[in-house]
């Protein structure tokens, strides 16, 4: 396991004037995995909206599990003495038990004010990470067909067309359980706390 702790700025991490950056960090856990002979088992990101698609895509293949949040991180941080016991209690957790160690620690400790956390299984996530790069790719080209005026005249407008079209490839393509059985999401959310590290 490998936790990344303080501030998130987009998708970079620690201080603004010399940030990590989710290509190195990817650069990083690649080359950690072709060394292990498989991937990291979890990345916790003990930041602020750091659970995003984009980094699961990138991630993907050097490392199973993602443990972050969607929304704001308390400034106090998860509650590293009672994780550490469950798994000191239990040697024999697997990666799975362990990220729900942390993620019902972690709710635990700021109930009721509440937090969101969620676990990401990257080993399930093919098919929306394709999804998102095709959808990624139809907006680059939309843009740039906007800027040359290829887009046409007299047709529906763009934005609607393409949100049909994009909806109807995502459903296409996405197991009929889409969502959870896709990227085996586990999560816990209750309403969040002002006192955010960002």
């Amino acid at each position: 396991m490998l936790v990344l702790w303080g501030h998130a700025l987009g998708f970079n991490f620690g201080h603004a004037s010399d940030p990590t950056t989710a290509l190195e960090l990817n650069q990083v856990l690649k080359k950690f995995s072709a060394l292990r002979g498989r991937p990291l088992d979890i990345l916790g990101c003990d930041t602020c909206r750091m659970s995003k698609i984009e980094l699961a895509a990138l991630l993907q293949g050097s490392v199973d599990l993602i443990v972050a949040s969607e929304t704001g991180t308390p400034l106090t941080s998860w509650p590293y003495e009672p994780i550490l016991n469950a798994v000191s209690s239990k040697p024999d957790l697997s990666p799975k038990e362990f990220g729900r160690a942390i993620i019902d620690n972690y709710c635990a400790r700021y109930r009721p004010v509440g937090v969101s956390l969620t676990m990401l299984d990257l080993k399930h996530g093919l098919p929306v990470f394709d999804a998102v790069e095709e959808l990624g790719m139809a907006l680059l080209k939309a843009i740039a067909d906007r800027k040359t005026g290829k887009e046409g005249s007299g047709r529906e407008p763009l934005s609607r067309r393409g949100h049909i079209r994009t909806a109807s490839t995502l459903r296409s393509r996405l197991p009929k359980q889409a969502g959870e059985e896709v990227l085996q999401i586990e999560t816990r959310d209750s309403p969040l706390r002002n006192d955010s590290m960002d």
